[in-house]
């Protein structure tokens, strides 16, 4: 099965596990959401599977206390998405993991999941 890790980082409260969910359900994988808001501490690894492909979603708290194991995090990954304010997360990017896919996605707005699908469909 092929497997392939995308990122998905941004600053803290921008939407970024309720994008990982959207995506999850957009492939037809159940979820089950939680009913409050809770922090993403360090990094949660949502799996989505669909037809013979795996992706790995890699939800990166963006919380200022963990901003420095995000940088950990870049190693082998297939794409970044960048969720809210591009600000320094784009160069961050460049910086540290070179020349890596990167897709930016406004909170609050209908993800493109053909866009952020298609990273780990080629």
């Amino acid at each position: 099965m092929a497997t392939a890790k995308i990122l998905v980082v941004g600053n803290y409260k921008t939407g970024k596990t309720t994008l990982c969910y959207d995506v999850m359900e957009g492939c037809g994988n159940k979820v089950c959401r939680p009913e409050t808001y809770s922090a993403t501490r360090g990094v949660d690894v949502k799996r989505v599977v669909d037809n013979q492909q795996m992706v790995k979603l890699w939800d990166c708290a963006g919380h200022p206390d963990f901003m420095g194991f995000t940088e950990i995090y870049y190693e082998g990954a297939d794409a970044v998405v960048v969720v809210g304010p591009a600000g320094n997360w784009a160069e961050q990017v460049r910086e540290v993991a070179g020349y890596i896919p990167v897709v930016h996605h406004i909170p609050h707005t209908e993800p493109d999941l053909g866009q952020i699908v298609s990273l780990w469909r080629k």
